[in-house]
């Protein structure tokens, strides 16, 4: 019987440390404390948009030429980490990529059992099966999960 060799051997030891060197509970929780942190500040300056409209409210019907103040946008996009685009690129991508190539084979006996129902089921598959994985593999933001 034969051993198998050092680089076999150490392969699960080297996936499992490439796995805990980047958790991604801790990138969530990341994520999570900046998505309360831009709510808050979201919430702080509709606050601040309600007290100065009460206030324009008097002055409103001695000027009422003045525009309308314009709508704050809801929420702001977050710069992602490198090691959140690290992850993404090494981890989720390929992934990603492997599960495109298994759901478009899949694609060819979906289209053939949905063609007799019509072609709105086949583009209904074809935008499942093919069509939002490959945007998410070709076209997301990297680290943008």
């Amino acid at each position: 019987m034969r051993r198998p060799t050092n680089r076999i051997a150490a392969l699960p030891g080297l996936l499992l440390i490439a796995a805990l060197a980047c958790p991604p509970g801790a990138l969530a929780q990341q994520a999570d404390e900046a998505a309360a942190e831009a709510e808050q500040q979201v919430a702080d300056e509709a606050e601040q948009q309600v007290a100065d409209e009460a206030e324009s409210t008097d002055e409103a019907a001695d000027a009422a030429s003045e525009p309308p103040p314009t709508p704050q946008p809801a929420r702001r996009r977050r710069e992602h980490t490198t090691w959140e685009k690290i992850y993404d690129a090494t981890v989720l991508r390929p992934f990603d990529f492997l599960g495109l190539c298994v759901s478009s084979v899949a694609f060819v006996p979906v289209a053939i059992l949905a063609s007799p129902s019509g072609s709105y089921e086949i583009e209904t598959a074809l935008d499942l099966l093919v069509i939002e994985p490959a945007e998410n593999v070709f076209e997301r933001d990297l680290g943008d999960f």
